[in-house]
């Protein structure tokens, strides 16, 4: 009777963890492509930051590009038309049920260190991507897919 409750409950967790990583992996297949930003907030944390969405002007918008292996790319405007670039990758926190995207920049930091933050993805719909920002000040993009 053991040993069947056990094949019972192994059998479960087995699915359950396939139907995670098949959730992730969905994911992951809606964030891929390029996004335009469209809308943005932030604030250095003295209250005197653009404490509402702010639009950004179509021809001067920032591009974000997540590729299927596991890379983006981050475009800014001209003149400094390349920002950076590295590797990314999702995590599910389950028990606060939110997705985060980590970042890691192939650009040094200052200290000469790596460049890594991390964002709550707050919406991510085929054509919507909303993220936090990565301090605790408020600070958040709001993208739109782009061709």
């Amino acid at each position: 009777m053991r040993t069947i409750l056990l094949a019972v409950i192994l059998t479960l967790s087995a699915f359950a963890g396939s139907a995670h990583c098949q959730n992730q992996a969905a994911t992951a297949g809606t964030l891929v492509g390029k996004w335009r930003l469209v809308e943005y907030y932030n604030d250095i944390g003295d209250g005197k930051g653009h404490l509402s969405w702010q639009k950004t002007d179509d021809k001067s918008a920032e591009m974000l590009e997540f590729k299927n292996d596991g890379t983006f790319l981050y475009t800014t405007p001209a003149p400094q038309a390349k920002g950076p670039g590295g590797k990314y990758s999702l995590e599910q926190d389950k028990h606060a049920k939110k997705s985060m995207i980590s970042f890691t920049s192939t650009i040094p930091s200052a200290s000469g260190g790596t460049n890594t933050w991390k964002s709550v993805i707050l919406v991510l719909k085929p054509t919507k991507l909303e993220l936090s920002g990565p301090g605790i000040e408020g600070s958040g993009r709001r993208y739109s897919r782009s061709p």
